[in-house]
């Protein structure tokens, strides 16, 4: 009998040890614009290392000090990482809402710890049809 309610006091004291073992190691991180080129950041899910430990890197034209996005007017393009994915952290998704038209999503994990933005999309192909003349 006293075995059984040794056995029952350890699973009561390590259980919770165990179910922290499992905490989610994601992040989402929403960067909204404000103005042209502009962008403020704010994690709508931390990581379990923090926010402040992410070390997010953006692309070489853009000045990153969270929660503040400078990318001027090439605005946000080019390759964004995060240098210390691992254990700890393994994924982060990042969800970029323009100020005109649909916000896209990026995942980055340890596996894939570079994505490459994508400028907004551009109907580029009316204007080659303006430009046609029947022969």
């Amino acid at each position: 009998m006293r075995l059984l309610a040794a056995w029952i006091v350890a699973a009561t004291l390590l259980a919770p040890a165990a179910l922290l073992a499992h905490e989610s190691s994601l992040g989402v991180l929403e960067l909204r614009e404000v103005r042209q080129g502009a962008y403020v950041g704010r994690w709508t899910m931390e990581p379990t290392i923090g926010a402040a430990r992410v070390d997010l890197r953006a692309p070489p034209h853009c000045f990153l000090r969270m929660p503040q996005l400078e990318c001027g007017a090439k605005g946000l393009v080019g390759a964004m990482t995060i240098g210390n994915l691992g254990s700890r952290m393994s994924a982060a998704l990042i969800k970029i809402v323009p100020l005109q038209g649909e916000a896209r999503s990026y995942t980055i994990t340890s596996a894939n710890p570079t994505v490459s933005i994508l400028g907004p999309r551009r109907r580029r192909w009316r204007a080659g049809w303006r430009s046609a003349r029947p022969i």
